[in-house]
C-alpha cells in the first residue's frame, strides 16, 4: 500500500484481497469461459500483484502457489505461460525492487510508484477492466455496496496517475534521498539538467553533484539548518556529469511515512541563464557606478522622498561630506539653504512628475558652512515597469565662474560710477570753492558791518560752512574713487600694517568706550601686497566697525595662517547685520548711516579682489559681525623673516 494516499473505501477493497475474496467472486462465476471471455490474463497477473503485496509474513511464496493453482484449475486461461509472464517480471531484476517495496517501512512513497512505472503499458486498462468485470454480474457476486468501493479506486489511481505525471514531468529536477542522503528516485527534469541516465544516479549519495569550489563548511551549515528546521532554501553550484559546474536553486523538504521523516526531496532549478543576466547587470551597475565615481562632475540621485540615493566622489570633495554620512538622509534639509528651500522642492517636485526643467541653478552649503553654487542637468529615474522612483541631478561647480563673473560686472559698474563720480566732482569742485570763499567774505562783511553780529547771523554762517565741507568730502571721495590706481603689491609686513591700524584707530576707539584687541597667530609676517590699499581697507572696515557699537564694546584684530592664505578678521559686538542689507552690502553707493558714501566697502571688495584674494562676512542681529580678508599666500610671494 501506498500510505497516506489510500482512502478507507480503497483500504477496505484492498482488505478483500488480502482476505481472498477475489478468489471467492471468482469461485461464484458461472463458468471459465464467462471469466475467460471478461478477464484476460493480465487481469489475474495484476490480481496476483495485488494479492502478492499484502502478503508481509514469511508465508507468502506458499500462499500465492496455492491461490495460483486455484486460479489455474478454475480457469484454464491462466495457463503456466502466465504463471511465467509474472514470474519474469518479478524475477528479471524487479524482486529486490519488490520486495523493498512490500516490505520496508521505510521505503518511499515515490519508490513504491516507481513500481507502478514498470507495468504502466497494461495498468490502465487492467484497472478499467477489472471495474468493470466485478459490476458486470452484482448479484451473481454479491457486490451491491462494491460499486462505491471501486468508484473510490478508480479515484485513487487517477490520483496516482496524475501526482505521478506531475513528479515525472515537471520542468524542475526532483531529487527524492532517503535519510542518509543515498537517491532513491529522480525525474526525467534531473537527468536532463546534470546529463545523467537514470540508473547512473539510483543508489548513490548526493556527493557526486558537490562543485570542487564549495567549502564543507557550507554543507555543514545547509544540513544543520535541515536538522534544525526540517528544510532549506538558497543558491548553490553542481557538478554536471560533463564537469561543467552550473548554478541551481535548491529547495529540500522532508518526506514524512506516518508521521516519521523517511526521507528528503530536493527541487532543483537551473538558474544559469538568470545568473549571466544577473553577471551582466552586475557588469553594467559596476560600469555605471564607476561612471558616476569617476565622473569630474556632481552626481546626485534622489528617491521621491528627497532622501539620497547616489552620492558621488567629486560631491563628497566638494561638500566635505562623506557618503556614509549622507545615504538614506534629506537632500534639502542638509544642503539647500533655508532661503532656497522652498523653491529647490518647487522644482524637484516639478522633476518628479516628469514635467522637470533641464537646468537648474541654486546654491548648496558645504560641511562647513560654506555656499557653493551648482548648475543642474536634470533627469528622472525610472524603475522595470517605467515608473518615476526619483530624481538624478549631474551638477558643474559653477561658483568660480559666477564670482568672477560677479567681479567682471562689479568692476565695470564701478569704472562707469568712477567716471560718473569724476565728472560730477569736478563740476561741483569749483562752484563749492566760490560758495565757501564767498561764504567766509560774507562773514568778513557782517562782522565789519557790525561790532557784534547776531546769533542767528553766526549760526547761518556755520551751517553753510558744514555743508560746504560735507560737500567737499564727499566730492574728494568720490574723485579717489575714480582715481583708484591699481594694486601695486610689494614685499612688505602685514602684521606691521594691521598694527598701524589699531594704533591709529585706539584714541577713536578709546573714546567711545571701545576696548581693542589684537591677536596674530601667524609666524607669516611678511606678504607681498599693496601696503597702502591694504591699510585703507582695514581702517575703512575698523571705522565701520566703531560706528556699529554706539554703546561701547570690544574690537578685535586677529591674523590667521593657513595653507594657501593669510586671513586676518576683524569682529565687533555691535549690531550686526540686517536680512535685508546683506547682499547689498558691496555694492557701490549703498549704505544704511545718514551721512555714508556708500563707497567703502564696494573699494575695499575691489582693492581685495585685484590682490587675488576675497572678503567676505559673518553677522548676527544684535551680536556683531565679523569680515575675513584673505589675501593668498603664494610660495613666490612669501618673504621670511
Amino acid at each position: 500500500m501506498i500510505p497516506g494516499m489510500i482512502d478507507p473505501k480503497l483500504q477496505k477493497f484492498l482488505g478483500h484481497l488480502k482476505d481472498k475474496a477475489v478468489y471467492a467472486w471468482l469461485k461464484k462465476t458461472k463458468s471459465d469461459a464467462a471469466i475467460s471471455a471478461v478477464i484476460p490474463s493480465q487481469v489475474l497477473d495484476w490480481v496476483v500483484r495485488q494479492l502478492y503485496a499484502q502478503l508481509q509474513d514469511a508465508s507468502w511464496h506458499q500462499t500465492e502457489q496455492e491461490f495460483l493453482d486455484a486460479l489455474r484449475e478454475k480457469i484454464p486461461i491462466f495457463s503456466a505461460a502466465s504463471v511465467t509472464a509474472l514470474q519474469k517480471v518479478v524475477m528479471e531484476g524487479k524482486n529486490l525492487l519488490f520486495e523493498k517495496l512490500m516490505v520496508a517501512q521505510e521505503f518511499s512513497p515515490v519508490m513504491k510508484l516507481r513500481f507502478f512505472r514498470q507495468i504502466d503499458e497494461v495498468f490502465t486498462e487492467i484497472c478499467m477492466k477489472t471495474v468493470s468485470y466485478f459490476l458486470s454480474s452484482p448479484a451473481d457476486l454479491q457486490l451491491t455496496d462494491k460499486k462505491s468501493e471501486f468508484d473510490s479506486y478508480h479515484y485513487l489511481l487517477s490520483r496516482l496517475n496524475l501526482f505521478y505525471n506531475a513528479f515525472q514531468h515537471s520542468t524542475d529536477g526532483i531529487i527524492i534521498t532517503d535519510l542518509k542522503g543515498r537517491i532513491l528516485e529522480v525525474n526525467e527534469a534531473f537527468l536532463k539538467i546534470f546529463g545523467y541516465e537514470y540508473d547512473e544516479v539510483i543508489g548513490r549519495t548526493t556527493a557526486f553533484l558537490r562543485a570542487p569550489d564549495t567549502q564543507d563548511e557550507f554543507y555543514a551549515e545547509m544540513w544543520r539548518s535541515i536538522s534544525e528546521t526540517g528544510e532549506w532554501k538558497g543558491e548553490i553550484y553542481n557538478r554536471c556529469k560533463n564537469g561543467e559546474i552550473i548554478p541551481v536553486w535548491l529547495s529540500i523538504t522532508p518526506i514524512y511515512e506516518e508521521n516519521q521523516r523517511i526521507g528528503y526531496m530536493g527541487v532543483e532549478i537551473d538558474i544559469s541563464e538568470q545568473k549571466k543576466i544577473e553577471n551582466a547587470l552586475i557588469k553594467e551597475k559596476m560600469f555605471t557606478e564607476s561612471l558616476i565615481e569617476t565622473a569630474n562632475s556632481l552626481i546626485v540621485g534622489l528617491n521621491l522622498h528627497g532622501e539620497i540615493t547616489i552620492f558621488n566622489k567629486k560631491l563628497e570633495e566638494v561638500t566635505g561630506y562623506s557618503k556614509e554620512e549622507v545615504l538614506g538622509k534629506s537632500w534639502f534639509e542638509i544642503f539647500v539653504p533655508a532661503s532656497q528651500r522652498p523653491s529647490v522642492e518647487e522644482v524637484f517636485d516639478s522633476i518628479v512628475k516628469g514635467a522637470f526643467p533641464s537646468y537648474y541653478e541654486n546654491p548648496i552649503l558645504t560641511k562647513s558652512g560654506e555656499e557653493r553654487f551648482i548648475a543642474w542637468s536634470n533627469t528622472t529615474i525610472r524603475n522595470e515597469k517605467n515608473e518615476i522612483i526619483g530624481a538624478l541631478g549631474i551638477g558643474q561647480d559653477v561658483t568660480e565662474q559666477r564670482r568672477l563673473e560677479h567681479q567682471i560686472l562689479q568692476s565695470e559698474r564701478l569704472a562707469t560710477i568712477g567716471q560718473m563720480a569724476a565728472k560730477v566732482a569736478h563740476e561741483i569742485r569749483n562752484p563749492l570753492s566760490s560758495i565757501s570763499l564767498n561764504a567766509e567774505l560774507l562773514g568778513d562783511e557782517i562782522r565789519a558791518a557790525n561790532e557784534r553780529p547776531s546769533g542767528d547771523a553766526e549760526l547761518l554762517l556755520k551751517s553753510i560752512m558744514s555743508e560746504v565741507d560735507r560737500v567737499a568730502t564727499l566730492t574728494e571721495e568720490y574723485l579717489q574713487f575714480s582715481r583708484l590706481p591699481d594694486a601695486d603689491p610689494q614685499p612688505g609686513n602685514l602684521i606691521q600694517v594691521v598694527q598701524e591700524v589699531v594704533d591709529f584707530i585706539e584714541p577713536e576707539a578709546s573714546s567711545k568706550g571701545i576696548q581693542i584687541i589684537a591677536d596674530y597667530k601667524t609666524r607669516v609676517s611678511r606678504l607681498v601686497f599693496d601696503s597702502q590699499q591694504i591699510r585703507r581697507v582695514l581702517l575703512n572696515i575698523a571705522r565701520n566697525a566703531i560706528e556699529a557699537m554706539k554703546n561701547g564694546g570690544i574690537l578685535r584684530f586677529q591674523v590667521n595662517e593657513h595653507d594657501d592664505f593669510v586671513e586676518i578678521a576683524i569682529s565687533d559686538t555691535g549690531e550686526g547685520i540686517r536680512e535685508e542689507d546683506k547682499d547689498k552690502i558691496f555694492e557701490p553707493f549703498y549704505t544704511t548711516k545718514d551721512m555714508g558714501t556708500g563707497l567703502g566697502l564696494a573699494i575695499s571688495q575691489q582693492v581685495i579682489q585685484e590682490h587675488g584674494g576675497k572678503i567676505y562676512f559673518e553677522t548676527q542681529v544684535d551680536q556683531g559681525t565679523t569680515f575675513f580678508i584673505q589675501l593668498p599666500r603664494k610660495k613666490n610671494e612669501v618673504l621670511k623673516n
